[in-house]
């Protein structure tokens, strides 16, 4: 399971879009870095993100929906608090 949501959890911190655009311009290393210095260091935000990832994961795996946004995409910081709405899905 820990490998199946690592293997995941990179696109819920940056859009894929993004990270192939990095990428595409040559720019290997950046593309990498701006993705993972939005995961947390802390023990507590990485409880906090792993628990919302695999609520993601539940809700359009399992129930079938369709994810529209999820808020680890807009944090700047890898230890920020995001508040309002976690993850907005539709059927």
């Amino acid at each position: 399971m820990a490998d199946f949501v690592a293997d995941r959890a990179p696109l819920y911190y940056r859009e894929f879009d993004k990270v192939v655009n990095s990428l595409q311009s040559g720019y290997f290393l950046t593309a990498i870095r701006e993705t993972l210095k939005r995961l947390p260091n802390s023990e507590h935000f990485q409880d906090y993100h792993f628990g919302e990832i695999l609520a993601s994961i539940f809700i359009e795996d399992i129930l079938g929906l369709k994810k529209i946004y999820c808020k680890l995409s807009l944090n700047s910081a890898e230890n920020q608090n995001a508040y309002k709405m976690d993850l907005l899905c539709y059927e």
